[in-house]
């Protein structure tokens, strides 16, 4: 493949590579794009900017883009290839705060705020602030600067608890989240920013929802509350996985290259004012994903502390793809198990180093 420009990324360029083929033509329809990404500099960021750049680097489309963040000089540090790039400008602000403008930006990537469990529990206020003042200002600097084509990166999470009686979400099923529960904080919050969305975007510009769910890959932190990513780092250190609940937990997971593909599909294809979950399909419980991660990961094996109690609604979390696959006729995932070993191999280079 003959580059126009080659640069370096912090994610495997033939995973990029592979995401960048999976968007195919549909990167027509962002040629000269200048886009504004807040929320850019975190995983699903890093990796959706990062697929960008591989595209342009490749000579399918010319786009700039301004990631705003709030720590420049740290986000050089864990990913100076994207920073070096000349179709990258750092913005500094931050989204709660005004300050900062998106001058000349035709398109926007919305979504500033990560599924922090920490914040979550001991800030859910500043955790509802941040989506829905964020949203708010990103907005106004949308409307502002006379945006015309917005993607907002919301969760599964805004559907509420899945009932049990539901095998797989679909996008227009909503169980509500409990307004008087202080974890209800994330899911209410996106809840209410898309349809800030809708509000906003019915007066000046088209926008899709993208509805995510959980993901695998790269850049993935191994030490936070993501069951998948605190699994791999236990199989990397030699430790013994363990499970905290019964094992019983329903997840699944999308290797990121395939997410950011998918968003980028979305940003430009996607339909008007619809929202469309991004993840996989494929359900696994906590018990066989440790299973999986210990095999496949070389590692200690793995104990369920938990006991399992009858009486306790087992705890599901995995969306119908649905309505993406079919409107974009789109080719099969990347399979758990190499989802976990691209993850383990790129860990075990000192990728995460």
């Amino acid at each position: 493949m003959a580059l126009l420009q080659e640069h370096s990324y912090p994610v495997p360029v033939d995973d990029l590579d592979r995401a960048v083929d999976l968007v195919g033509s549909r990167w027509a329809r962002l040629d000269g794009m200048r886009l504004l990404f807040t929320g850019g500099t975190g995983f699903v960021g890093t990796w959706m900017v990062a697929v960008l750049l591989r595209a342009v680097d490749r000579g399918i489309l010319r786009a700039q883009a301004s990631l705003l963040t709030r720590d420049p000089e740290a986000f050089a540090k864990r990913a100076g290839g994207i920073v070096s790039h000349g179709s990258i400008r750092l913005l500094q602000g931050d989204v709660l705060r005004s300050g900062w403008n998106a001058d000349g930006c035709s398109h926007l990537v919305a979504g500033a705020t990560e599924a922090s469990a920490a914040l979550l529990k001991e800030r859910p206020r500043l955790m509802l602030e941040t989506i829905l003042d964020g949203t708010r200002r990103t907005l106004d600097v949308a409307a502002q600067t006379g945006i015309s084509r917005a993607l907002f990166l919301s969760s599964g999470a805004a559907n509420g608890p899945q009932s049990p009686e539901i095998s797989l979400v679909q996008e227009n099923e909503f169980f509500g989240p409990d307004p008087l529960l202080r974890k209800s904080a994330y899911g209410e919050g996106k809840r209410a920013a898309e349809m800030l969305f809708a509000l906003a975007g019915s007066e000046s510009f088209s926008f899709s929802v993208s509805r995510m769910w959980a993901f695998v890959g790269p850049l993935l932190l191994l030490n936070t509350h993501f069951a998948i990513g605190n699994f791999i780092g236990d199989a990397l250190a030699g430790r013994t996985i363990r499970i905290l609940g019964d094992g019983t937990t329903v997840r699944s997971y999308q290797y990121a290259a395939d997410m950011a593909a998918w968003n980028w599909i979305l940003l430009a294809s996607g339909r008007d004012a619809t929202a469309y979950n991004v993840g996989s399909d494929r359900a696994v419980s906590t018990r066989e994903l440790a299973e999986i991660v210990s095999k496949i990961g070389a590692g200690a094996g793995f104990e369920v502390l938990g006991k399992p109690d009858p009486a306790r609604r087992v705890d599901v979390y995995v969306p119908s793809v649905d309505r993406f696959v079919e409107e974009f006729t789109m080719a099969p995932q990347t399979d758990l198990e190499t989802a976990i070993s691209r993850t383990i191999a790129w860990n075990r280079a000192g990728g995460g180093a």
